[in-house]
């Protein structure tokens, strides 16, 4: 398997058939008239489920540049949370450098599809 290439490893089919009967009461046990008073409907469903692993091929890096969610963080003040619904502070990640709203993303982003 080369760096990128994809690998279908699980896959799983399941179809569901119902059918649902609905009448009035009493009009629609009627022998011939209760035809008219009764509607039949059949509900037909597919499902498909496929789970496709791609590896790539990384370089290590060292522990001391790793990063978490929670480097960092900083919990909202009770005042911030109840006035402004803040859960957690504006913060600037390690290093300093702040990401201005509107600057777009930096870099190629997304999938390649050749």
């Amino acid at each position: 398997l080369p760096s990128g290439g994809s690998l279908m490893i699980a896959g799983l089919l399941r179809e569901d058939t119902r059918q649902n009967l609905d009448s009035l009461p009493a009009l629609g046990d009627l022998p011939v008239l209760g035809a008219l008073f009764r509607s039949r409907d059949y509900i037909s469903g597919e499902t498909e489920l496929v789970i496709i692993v791609e590896a790539y091929i990384v370089s290590p890096t060292a522990a001391g540049t790793m990063q978490t969610p929670a480097d960092g963080l900083q919990i909202a003040n009770d005042a911030q949370t109840l006035l402004f619904g803040q859960l957690d502070q504006h913060y600037a990640p390690r290093g300093g450098s702040t990401v201005t709203a509107g600057t777009g993303w930096n870099g190629p982003v997304g999938y390649v599809i050749e």
